[in-house]
C-alpha cells in the first residue's frame, strides 16, 4: 500500500509539471504568433498566466525536485520578461530620474520642440473626469466619450486661455493650445468605431495631423472551456482589424514630413495582433518611452493597456505615463513628445 502511495505521488508530480510546462509552451506559441483563432487567451494580460503556471509548478514541489522546479520558475520567468511590457516599464521608472527627464522635457518645451499629449475616456461624457487633465498642462488633448460642446468649449478655454482650438465629436474630440481645423475624417463614426480627425497648428508654429478615436467595445468574456468565446474574440480581433485598417489607409495619405498623432480608446490590449496594421508607419509611444504600470483598464484595478497614444517617425516619445483619475473608469495617458522638423506657414 505504501509503495502504490508513493507511486501515485510520483505520477502527481510529475503531471503538474508537465502540465505548467505545457501550458508555459502553448502560451508562448499563442503570444508569439497572435493568430485570431487564439485572440480569447491573448486578450488577457501575459502576467496573469503566470498564476495558473506557477500554481502547478507548487503542485509539483518537494524536497527532492527543487532543481526541477526552480527550472520551471525559471521558465515562467522568461515568459513574463518576453511576453508582458510590465517589468520593462517598472524598471525604467527606476533607472531614470524623473525630475531630470522633467527639466530635459521643459527646457524642449520652452525651444518649441516639446509636445505633451493627453488621452482620456471620459466615462460617458463627464465633464469632471475630462477636467482632470488640467493639472498636467498639456498642449495636445484627445477625449473620448467626450462630453458635451458647451462643456468641451468651456473646457479648452480653461487650458488654453486666449488660445484655445477644438473640434468636437459626439464621441470624439481635439483640443489644443492654438489653432485646430477639422479635416476629413475616414470614418464617420458610429455606435461601434468613432474618429475625430484634425490639423493642428499650435502656437509655436508646430504643425501636425491629430487623430482621437474609440474603436468598438470589445468582447471581455474569459470562459475559455467555451468554443463560442474563443469564436466571438476571433470575430472582434477581425473586425477591429478592419477599423485599424481604415485607419492606416488614411494616414498613408498624408503629406510627408507631417508629424501624426493617433491616440484614444483602442479598446485592446498593447501587444495585440490588430496594431501591426499601424506599422511600421507608427510607433506605440509608451512601448518607446513608457514608465511605471502603464495600464489603464480599469481605473481601480488596471490590468490592460487599452489607451493608447501612436507617432510617426518625425515625433519621438520622451516620457510616456499612465496617472490614475477620480472620475473615469479609465486612467488617463500623458505623452511628452520631441517633434523634428515643424512644418510652418
Amino acid at each position: 500500500m505504501e509503495r502504490k502511495r508513493r507511486r501515485i505521488g510520483r505520477i502527481g508530480v510529475v503531471s503538474a509539471f508537465a502540465a505548467s510546462l505545457a501550458l508555459w509552451t502553448l502560451l508562448c506559441f499563442f503570444y508569439m504568433f497572435r493568430r485570431d483563432s487564439w485572440a480569447a487567451a491573448t486578450f488577457l494580460p501575459p502576467w496573469i498566466w503566470l498564476l495558473p503556471g506557477l500554481l502547478l509548478a507548487v503542485l509539483g514541489f518537494r524536497s527532492s525536485n527543487k532543481r526541477v522546479f526552480l527550472a520551471v520558475v525559471l521558465l515562467w520567468g522568461v515568459f513574463l520578461c518576453a511576453f508582458s511590457e510590465e517589468p520593462w516599464s517598472l524598471l525604467k521608472s527606476l533607472v531614470r530620474s524623473g525630475v531630470k527627464h522633467d527639466i530635459a522635457f521643459l527646457a524642449e518645451r520652452k525651444s518649441g520642440g516639446g509636445v505633451r499629449v493627453a488621452t482620456l475616456n471620459c466615462a460617458g461624457a463627464n465633464i469632471e473626469a475630462a477636467a482632470e487633465i488640467a493639472p498636467y498642462s498639456p498642449d495636445i488633448v484627445l477625449l473620448q466619450e467626450s462630453p458635451n460642446r458647451a462643456e468641451v468649449d468651456a473646457l479648452a478655454l480653461q487650458l488654453f486661455p486666449g488660445n484655445a482650438g477644438v473640434v468636437w465629436g459626439r464621441d470624439t474630440s481635439i483640443l489644443a493650445r492654438g489653432v485646430v481645423t477639422q479635416t476629413p475624417a475616414v470614418s464617420q463614426g458610429g455606435h461601434y468605431f468613432s474618429e475625430t480627425q484634425a490639423r493642428v497648428r499650435l502656437a509655436n508654429g508646430t504643425e501636425l495631423e491629430v487623430i482621437s478615436l474609440r474603436l468598438q467595445p470589445p468582447v471581455v468574456h474569459v470562459d475559455l472551456w467555451s468554443p463560442d468565446c474563443w469564436r466571438e474574440h476571433a470575430a472582434d480581433r477581425r473586425e477591429r482589424r478592419g477599423q485599424l485598417i481604415v485607419i492606416g489607409e488614411q494616414i498613408r495619405t498624408f503629406p510627408p514630413g507631417l508629424p501624426v498623432i493617433v491616440g484614444g480608446d483602442f479598446n485592446v490590449p498593447s501587444g495585440d495582433a490588430v496594431f501591426d496594421t499601424l506599422r511600421p508607419g507608427l510607433t506605440d509611444s509608451f512601448a518607446a518611452a513608457g514608465k511605471g504600470w502603464g495600464n489603464t483598464a480599469l481605473n481601480d484595478f488596471a490590468v490592460s493597456r487599452v489607451d493608447q497614444i501612436w507617432t510617426n517617425s518625425l515625433c519621438h516619445a520622451f516620457a510616456v505615463r499612465a496617472h490614475k483619475t477620480l472620475h473615469s473608469d479609465h486612467r488617463m495617458v500623458i505623452a511628452d513628445l520631441f517633434v523634428d522638423k515643424p512644418l510652418t506657414r
